[in-house]
């Protein structure tokens, strides 16, 4: 759930975001392997933000308190991370990749 949320804030980041110039991509450079790992690489956070959830529930304890109280706060918790991350593995390849002085 958490790789589709993901994806789905990818697409809508590099849609709105993106096109008004916060990432720049060469024509030549755009099917290639750099802008292929660009989009895709930064949305392995994602996957550790599902993983990291499924391991918060497995040790979250089911007593007097609501459990679903206590995995939202780890739900926004993990979303505020996950895309902290994203954007500055984002940013980081950007520089990597395209950086032109």
């Amino acid at each position: 759930m958490t790789t589709v949320i993901g994806m789905l804030l990818a697409t809508i980041y590099y849609t709105f975001v993106a096109g008004i110039g916060t990432f720049y991509i060469p024509d030549d450079a755009t099917l290639s392997l750099k802008a292929f790992v660009m989009y895709l690489a930064p949305l392995s956070v994602f996957l550790v933000a599902g993983w990291g959830l499924s391991i918060a529930r497995i040790n979250t304890p089911g007593d007097r308190h609501s459990v679903i109280l206590k995995m939202s706060a780890w739900v926004a918790l993990g979303l505020y991370l996950s895309v902290a991350g994203w954007f500055a593995i984002s940013v980081l390849l950007d520089f990597v990749f395209f950086f032109e002085l």
